[in-house]
């Protein structure tokens, strides 16, 4: 049984986005490149960092619920058929 540090590292390999959000705030913790001055800055940074994180962790969780929602539809019923777009433009006018 893998042990809780790579548990971690195994759902950060499966999920880059996310890897990549939490390195930027680990990066703004360690200020490697000397950006943040003060701690207004640090915290403006890292702020818009979290707002990211949440933004793109609910994305990809809505996009995994609702692409499990239509496989569960479509085992259930094997008639069902996904929308698309309407190519018809609909019916021309009749010229009175």
């Amino acid at each position: 049984m893998p042990t809780r540090e790579e548990q971690i590292l195994l759902q950060l390999r499966e999920n880059p986005t996310l890897c990549a959000r939490i390195e930027a705030i680990l990066n703004i913790a360690a200020d490697e490149d000397g950006s943040c001055d003060t701690a207004d800055d640090a915290e403006e940074r890292t702020v818009e960092e979290l707002r990211n994180l949440g933004n793109e962790l609910l994305t990809a969780w809505a996009e995994k619920r609702h692409n499990r929602g239509i496989s569960t539809v479509k085992g259930a019923n094997k008639r069902v058929v996904k929308h698309s777009k309407k190519k018809s433009i609909g019916t021309p006018h009749t010229v009175k």
